[in-house]
């Protein structure tokens, strides 16, 4: 039946019986008798055959393999057990150390789009007295939800303490910290720093906390700094608190507390632009924009090893504080990394003939001149045996032995997954799937199993790609040096990717969108960034501007957005364009028609894909957000509804279920207020949800395909997590 339409209630009585007695099998006759009734109530009161019959379960949820590739911006290890460890991330969350499987875990899957901002992490810290205990700063944009959070038992489940705005994506400090710290002593003094709220304590275990007069906000403009860095000094005591407290406020110097936290003074002679600090021995470590020094005593030492540089990551040895290591954060690779073992009167530089550095890289895509690139934070193990984690641009890295001859780095990534994906596709033949990412490209994925061994173009952003559907060797792809499409290129492939022919594209257009025919890999239509379409017959050598186009198709300044307004038929080959309701169509790709508007009141311009259905020519799904999900089979002439969804994002299809022809069809929206990925086996008469409430795809999804050849796998592209897929549980 289509949307808007009459309905057959025989029919969807005899079809409700079938799922319901599937039901009874699995859950029991009382819960199906109850799901029956109200399922034919909600049809019968509704009008609507479309209609979801159940949360599917045993559904599995892994990621593909990538390995790293987004900025780890700190580190921490319990200072009792050196198996509990975390990481925070600018864009995709915060992972614990998993001991027993020798992965990082993510620790924020219950994050929904309904607080998708909490997803950046902009502060972390520990109890020293309670290893169940970890506290995040959550926060994207500053302007958004964000807050202070606890988790009793390890990052499984979480409590909002404080509600603060923070920016752990902003492009200022978010390598500085960290914000949030405990105090050694009294596990219910907890300390806050905010970006633009100054500090703030609280002295009954989180439940109320007030502003700390004393210590300014900082820096509070545009992409503010505000106050990042807390630690104590515990070896003096005050009515059973640390009584020294240290403040890092950039812009504005540290801050010290002698009396418990009942004030706050500057003190003369410290960094203007502290970055991060540690106390070892009642002396304060500092990194700082210019270099590195100790406050002992009052007085003020410098121990920079390369003087005007700036310094981020630290770390001093608790059991001798004459061992140092720092490292400088910028350059885009091997930023120098310093240790001394006396206390900065010498240093040596590592990974220099002094002091080789050998690299065992796990991610096979991974350069070895990835190495030390905007080294972020440090750790050594507790225990003086020399063990040292450091963080960066692209993931985790670990040394036994910090102080060794020859130093041996390997890279701890496993389970860290941190890419932001523009493009999904999966092919019917070759190649699992093709993915176009933002900075380090995309991959070309030949399993679930192992890690991606090449990228699958040289250029840092690829942000479109097409196959041929009847020739799926044939394969395109848009790529750029920057995100705001600097040097966008047209590549082409015969061979599912193996190698790449570079094509012109026509002058002063860049970003955009590309679709090659499915009949013919030497068709291809191309709508610029700056809304123009144009058509090549022979394969991206020769352009012309077509006819009967919308003028500004698609307006892009910058690789982020990922509409798709643009594709071809599976079956006939011919081309689609949609703009402001309205399908435009081509059977050559240089003529085209323009056809009817959807009758909708608005359109939501975030959220536009045209999906072709496989083996149908002329009938396209169309996901348009809160306008909710609509087909046309006649190619744009008419258009329904399909019921249901409150918010239809994205959609896509993969292969039939057993025993059926039928496409699977797959939609990433909102049913009845939940949040989730959906699934159709019979061509959107009825839903069932895929995901759970622990696999909610806290980064975002940014784009989604089913797989062409395996029922019920579907893979999903996140906005900071990489890639996750999904399939039923064997």
């Amino acid at each position: 039946m289509e949307g808007g339409g009459k309905w057959d209630i025989q029919g969807n009585m005899k079809k409700m019986i079938r799922i319901n007695i599937q039901e009874r099998n699995r859950v029991g006759a009382g819960k199906a008798l109850y799901f029956f009734c109200i399922t034919c109530f909600l049809i019968i009161f509704f009008g609507k055959e479309s209609y979801l019959s159940a949360q599917v379960t045993g559904y599995k949820w892994e990621n593909l393999k990538i390995g790293g590739g987004g900025y780890v911006t700190g580190i921490v290890i319990h200072p009792t057990d050196k198996d509990i460890m975390y990481i925070r991330t600018d864009v995709g969350g915060a992972y614990r150390w998993n001991k027993n499987a020798a992965r990082w875990d993510q620790i924020l899957n219950w994050i929904s789009p309904e607080n998708a901002n909490l997803i950046g992490v902009d502060g972390m810290a520990l109890d020293p007295n309670n290893p169940e205990r970890v506290y995040l700063a959550l926060g994207q944009r500053i302007d958004e939800e964000g807050g202070i959070f606890r988790s009793e038992d390890r990052g499984e489940t979480w409590t909002k303490l404080f509600d603060v705005a923070f920016e752990g994506n902003g492009r200022i400090a978010r390598w500085i910290g960290e914000c949030i710290a405990v105090d050694p002593l009294n596990g219910n003094i907890i300390y806050a720093g905010t970006r633009k709220r100054g500090l703030w304590r609280s002295d009954d275990d989180g439940k109320t906390w007030s502003r700390v007069e004393d210590v300014p906000e900082g820096y509070t403009g545009v992409r503010p700094s505000g106050v990042r860095s807390i630690v104590f000094d515990s070896a003096e005591t005050k009515n059973g608190r640390s009584s020294v407290i240290y403040v890092g406020v950039p812009y504005s110097g540290i801050y010290v507390s002698h009396n418990g936290g009942e004030s706050f003074a500057q003190i003369p002679g410290a960094p203007r632009t502290p970055a991060r600090m540690q106390v070892v021995n009642s002396e304060l470590f500092v990194t700082h924009g210019r270099g590195f020094v100790c406050y002992s005593n009052g007085e003020w030492y410098d121990f920079t090893p390369e003087p005007g540089k700036n310094y981020v990551a630290l770390a001093v040895d608790e059991t001798d504080s004459r061992k140092m290591v720092v490292a400088q954060r910028y350059g885009k690779f091997f930023n120098p990394i310093y240790r001394s073992a006396d206390k900065g009167r010498t240093w040596e530089q590592i990974n220099t003939e002094q002091v080789p550095a050998k690299l065992n890289v796990t991610i096979p895509w991974w350069s070895k001149t990835r190495f030390s690139s905007a080294t972020s934070a440090m750790a050594l193990v507790p225990g003086g045996s020399g063990e040292l984690y450091y963080t960066d641009w692209f993931g985790v890295w670990q040394t036994p032995d910090i102080w060794a001859k020859t130093l041996n780095w390997n890279t701890v990534v496993r389970g860290h997954e941190e890419t932001v994906v523009l493009a999904l596709v999966s092919p019917p033949a070759g190649p699992l799937l093709y993915s176009g990412v933002a900075d380090v490209s995309g991959f070309i994925h030949e399993n679930t199993t192992d890690y991606v061994t090449r990228k699958i173009s040289t250029f840092n952003e690829c942000f479109s790609i097409s196959v041929c559907e009847t020739r799926p060797a044939h394969v395109v792809l848009l790529g750029a040096k920057s995100w705001g499409g600097e040097e966008t290129t047209l590549l082409t492939s015969a061979d599912f990717g193996k190698n790449w022919t570079k094509k012109t594209l026509p002058g002063g257009e860049k970003l955009g969108r590309i679709a090659v025919s499915a009949l013919n890999p030497e068709c291809m239509v191309y709508v610029s960034g700056n809304g123009n379409v144009y058509c090549s017959l022979d394969g991206g050598e020769i352009w012309e501007k077509c006819e009967g186009t919308p003028e500004n198709v698609i307006e892009l300044e910058n690789v982020w957005n990922r509409n798709k307004i643009l594709t071809s038929d599976l079956v006939d080959g011919g081309f689609y364009i949609f703009k402001e309701g309205t399908i435009y169509t081509s059977n050559d790709g240089i003529a085209w028609e323009r056809k009817n508007k959807i009758a909708v009141s608005h359109l939501e311009d975030r959220f536009i894909n045209i999906v072709p259905v496989p083996g149908r020519s002329g009938e396209i799904w169309i996901s348009l957000g809160t306008d909710g999900l609509w087909k046309t089979d006649d190619k744009g002439t008419t258009f329904n509804r399909i019921p249901g969804f409150d918010n239809a994002r994205l959609m896509c299809w993969g292969a039939p279920a057993p025993g059926t022809d039928l496409p699977t069809a797959y939609v990433y929206g909102k049913w009845n207020s939940n949040w989730g990925i959906y699934r159709s086996i019979d061509m959107g008469e009825s839903w069932v949800r895929i995901n759970d409430d622990k696999n909610r795809f806290p980064a975002g999804v940014a784009a989604i395909d089913g797989d062409k050849n395996v029922f019920g796998r579907i893979y999903v592209g996140s906005g900071g997590y990489g890639i996750s897929y999904g399939e039923p549980a064997k």
